[in-house]
């Protein structure tokens, strides 16, 4: 199973890798946003930077995730389909995109250090609640693109769908990674911690199931 699903997120990778204007795209958007944030408010505080920095990485991601199904050929959706089961599938596009928003992620941080005059972003704290937010984000952006990739308009359709759902998961990571970027204590933002690993955990778990669901009608 585990090498299925690691061939599977080879295959995304290679395909993706040829096509490089996913990854051009995001790099363009995702310093056009920086950069328009750094020439309309010149100064910034903790909680705006904070803000921004997830008002960027939501929208890049959605972007970048929304297309892997809907992009992808159905003559190659049903050739997979006869190739593994659907739970390998749908767990190696989970890993990919995840793997995906941790690359968008990285790129945002840099451009915000690079433009924006003392962000405070990178310490472990921040960084592992951004990361731990990914997964549900991900996941969810997965399960919405998997769902409506059969139907017309798709594009127009998934952010409607897509970011009621991941609220929950950026009110508790937006507050935790508001304490983390105050430095405060770990303790401070535990419970955060805990439900989001329990939110991600179940928006997985829900993306599998539903998928598997989903290919079989």
């Amino acid at each position: 199973m585990l090498k299925q699903i690691l061939a599977v997120v080879q295959k995304d990778v290679v395909i993706e890798w040829r096509n490089k204007f996913t990854m051009a795209g995001i790099l363009v958007q995702v310093l056009a946003s920086v950069f328009i944030v750094y020439l309309s408010i010149p100064a910034l505080n903790i909680p705006i930077q904070n803000g921004l920095f997830w008002i960027i990485l939501v929208f890049s991601s959605l972007n970048a995730i929304t297309k892997g199904f809907i992009a992808e050929p159905v003559a190659l959706q049903n050739y997979m389909q006869q190739l593994v089961p659907p739970y390998v599938t749908i767990s190696a596009r989970l890993i990919y995109n995840w793997l995906l928003v941790i690359i968008i992620t990285l790129i945002i941080s840099f451009f915000f250090n690079l433009f924006i005059n003392g962000f405070v972003g990178f310490s472990p704290s921040y960084i592992s609640i951004v990361l731990l937010s990914n997964i549900g984000i991900s996941s969810t952006f997965t399960l919405m693109s998997a769902l409506v990739r059969k139907i017309s308009n798709a594009y127009l359709i998934i952010p409607v769908i897509s970011l009621p759902i991941t609220i929950p998961i950026l009110t508790i990571g937006l507050n935790a990674s508001k304490k983390a970027m105050d430095d405060l204590a770990f303790i401070a933002f535990q419970k955060d911690i805990v439900l989001l690993i329990a939110i991600c955990l179940f928006t997985v778990v829900m993306t599998v199931i539903l998928y598997g669901v989903l290919d079989r009608n």
